[in-house]
């Protein structure tokens, strides 16, 4: 039975180290990301760790994590609502998840983020 072409670059990539560099590289986008987002919302970041595709968003008092989760979306930020991620049992927080922009280039991502940031404000400033 014939190797697969998938399977052959996979195991040349963990042989000759290109997979871990291609992990480290990883690493290095998603830890700039966060800095960005802890950069343009750190006020409301909850919590976040640095190797993590996401932050969690203190939601103001006078909103619930579903109604700013909606407005939000409808401007194309992308956040969710914190259900999928509680364990059964747990107090929901008024947080959101929010997704930190992909990117490769730290101008672009701090782009993003700080247009998200706006949005983010405008919206929370509303009663």
């Amino acid at each position: 039975m014939a190797t697969s072409p998938i399977a052959e670059v996979t195991a040349r990539w963990i042989m000759d180290g290109t997979a871990q560099r291609l992990v480290q590289i990883q690493r290095e986008r998603v830890a700039m990301r966060q800095g960005v987002v802890r950069e343009v919302l750190g006020e409301y970041v909850l919590g976040s760790r640095p190797n993590a595709l996401s932050a969690w968003l203190r939601v103001p008092d006078a909103w619930e994590a579903e109604r700013i989760t909606r407005e939000l979306r409808n401007r194309n930020i992308a956040v969710t609502s914190p259900d999928p991620f509680l364990v059964r049992g747990a107090d929901r927080p008024n947080a959101v998840p929010f997704m930190c922009r992909r990117g490769g280039q730290r101008r672009h991502v701090s782009r993003c983020n700080r247009n998200d940031a706006r949005g983010f404000r405008a919206i929370s400033a509303r009663p």
